[in-house]
């Protein structure tokens, strides 16, 4: 998986926590909305890196 399949998923963890976590609701919504416009700028070879296997990957 790269990374930002791997950045759309620990966002989505991150809304379930404001649901779980009212008092943390703005600064969880802070921290998914600067990782969605990180990841989106972010430079090709980011984007396609995959954590499991430490290099780049261009075909799904």
């Amino acid at each position: 998986m790269q990374l930002r399949g791997q950045v759309i998923l620990f966002k989505l963890l991150l809304l379930g926590l404001a649901v779980l976590l009212p008092a943390f609701r703005t600064e969880l919504f802070w921290a998914v909305l600067i990782l969605s416009g990180w990841i989106a700028h972010a430079p090709g070879a980011t984007r396609y890196h995959s954590l499991y296997r430490r290099r780049r990957i261009d075909t799904p």
